[in-house]
């Protein structure tokens, strides 16, 4: 029993090794070639993996089942479902980190029904599966050959320190992964580099970047250190954290084979005839969208006030936003690309009944229309500030959160424990923050936190109890905003707040306008608090004022920007690279 004690794992129990059984997977990436496209194709295989225990196979079947439903989300990612399960089973050093999320997916569940024992064997296997792939990455050769390996590793090291919430490692890693994306896709060697990554990369550079441009709108919100320490950084260091917009084209211009690596994705069918078919000229119109990111960075640079605290600059810039020509140019081309596909894909999702979902590509229909309800609001950032505009995205708010609560739902109806409730692909949890705080109906407001705090989850960096009491935090400044001026006034000084984290999500940040008492003259103020207050049970976050960590006016309507940086669309040239 000494054993149990000091190490969580008893030696008496010794698992014989497995000599003739191994493990064979259900498919096989074959990179084939056809004339000047880039595309993989999945064929049935036959690939055997031998485990050296009965332990390490059931590491990678339980990390095999994550990457193919939950960690890929509602919407099937083939970077999950298919790349990443046979990549891990040809490539020992990311093996070795799929059988620690593996590890720590069975550490979790064990911890959640009480079971210490098992949690200390397989929390004890993940932390030696994680140094083992770290520790074969320091040891490889730095070719071109272990680049690939290089990039999905630092996604596995992102997913593992995710799962386990330790969010400052995983946001080290995500920012190293996006520093190696950049350093691929720029310099006069960028497409030699790209090309060696594989045969042909196609659809696994285009999944691979696409789910980097998630994690880079997350890490617009959640900072490493504290805030004002970035903002020195940014100040000081500007290379470290911005592209020029001409190194950003030249970036997407490198990276456009890969998000459209099959033909005749550039136009849409009449209708489409499956999800599949919709998502794959989803991830096509939404890079032709954030191909104009560049020349949006340059315009909101311009536009966004150097001094929050000036109130009468303020209100100007967002008079300049509503105003124009190249953001209304913007908002028109982004309207329209949606439109189009939305007209293609509104037969399909009619065709299946929302309410009664039950398999696994009608989540994925729903899912794909969440996402085009959420992106249709957000493109339209040049109407942020206009009361009318926001009034009139309630049905579409309504929609959000109807459908959310619907795939939530489902997804609960079969838990098998606290890794199942963590995605690094999909954010309905930011979808639903976004519709709490700026939904201008406050049934529907009320609604969004009610799921919120009905399915507690992790969405990559996001957790759903911190957005909760962002939330919280926002329904009290709504109440004081409450006055006998118009309800145009009154949404100019909300469509200020900006909410943020800082120390890697441990203390959670608030800035917003509130009425001085004693001058009775708004001010704009921020206030903090922390998040470990939540695990002690002392019943809520207790909100303490402190000196403005930015002066500089920040806009976040589904993106953040400042003036400082200007970043508002997460594409691979103009993510911040501060973690």
């Amino acid at each position: 029993m000494r054993c149990l004690t000091t190490r969580g794992v008893c030696g008496g129990y010794y698992i014989k090794p497995r000599k003739n059984q191994s493990w064979r997977h259900r498919r096989r990436l074959a990179f084939e070639s056809k004339g000047s496209q880039a595309c993989i194709t999945i064929t049935e295989p036959v690939v055997g993996l031998s485990f050296e225990d009965d332990y390490q196979m059931m590491y990678f079947d339980e990390w095999r089942y994550l990457a193919e439903a939950p960690l890929s989300g509602f919407t099937s990612s083939k970077l999950w479902s298919t790349f990443m399960p046979q990549l891990t089973s040809q490539s020992t050093v990311l093996r070795h980190a799929a059988l620690s999320i593996g590890a720590m997916s069975h550490a979790l569940s064990a911890q959640s029904t009480g079971h210490d024992a098992d949690k200390h064997r397989h929390y004890q296997s993940a932390i030696e599966y994680y140094c083992k792939a770290i520790r074969s990455l320091a040891q490889s050769s730095h070719s071109a050959v272990n680049t690939l390996d290089a990039v999905l590793l630092s996604i596995l090291f992102a997913t593992f320190e995710s799962l386990c919430r330790n969010l400052k490692s995983a946001l080290e890693h995500v920012s190293h992964g996006l520093s190696m994306i950049r350093g691929l896709c720029s310099g006069p060697n960028a497409m030699s580099l790209l090309n060696q990554l594989a045969p042909e990369p196609g659809e696994l550079m285009s999944e691979v970047v696409s789910l980097y441009s998630r994690l880079g709108v997350q890490t617009q919100i959640i900072v490493g250190g504290r805030i004002d320490a970035r903002n020195l950084e940014i100040g000081t260091s500007p290379e470290r954290v911005k592209a020029s917009p001409e190194e950003m084209r030249d970036i997407n211009s490198r990276l456009d084979r890969y998000f459209n690596p099959r033909q005749g994705l550039g136009s849409h069918p009449e209708t489409f005839s499956n999800s599949e078919e919709a998502l794959y000229h989803w991830v096509a119109m939404t890079r032709r969208v954030e191909n104009m990111g560049p020349d949006i960075v340059r315009v909101v640079r311009n536009l966004l006030a150097e001094n929050a605290a000036d109130h009468s600059a303020v209100d100007k810039a967002i008079d300049r936003f509503r105003s124009s020509s190249e953001l209304r140019s913007y908002t028109s081309n982004a309207c329209a690309q949606l439109e189009q596909w939305r007209r293609a894909f509104w037969p399909l999702y009619q065709h299946h009944d929302a309410s009664h979902v039950d398999e696994i590509s009608d989540w994925s229909i729903v899912s794909l229309y969440v996402e085009y309800l959420a992106l249709s609001i957000h493109s339209n950032v040049a109407q942020f500030g206009d009361y009318d505009y926001v009034e009139s995205i309630t049905p579409k708010c309504r929609d959000i959160v109807k459908l959310c609560e619907v795939l939530l739902c489902q997804q609960n109806m079969k838990p098998r424990g606290p890794a199942y409730i963590f995605t690094m692909h999909t954010g309905l949890t930011w979808h639903l923050a976004f519709v709490a705080i700026n939904c201008r109906d406050p049934e529907v407001r009320l609604s969004a936190m009610r799921v919120l705090e009905a399915y507690p989850r992790h969405d990559g960096l996001w957790s759903s109890h911190l957005l909760l009491e962002i939330a919280k935090k926002s329904q009290d400044i709504e109440a004081e905003n409450i006055t006998g001026e118009s309800s145009e006034v009154q949404w100019r000084r909300l469509c200020r707040r900006v909410y943020l984290f800082e120390e890697a999500g441990s203390k959670l940040i608030f800035r917003f306008m509130r009425k001085d008492r004693q001058t009775e003259q708004w001010e704009y103020i921020e206030e903090s608090a922390e998040a470990s207050q939540l695990r002690s049970g002392a019943g809520g976050l207790k909100w303490m004022r402190r000196p403005l960590s930015s002066q500089k006016f920040t806009l976040q309507w589904g993106r953040t920007a400042d003036a400082s940086s200007g970043t508002l669309w997460p594409g691979m040239g103009c993510v911040k690279q501060v973690p």
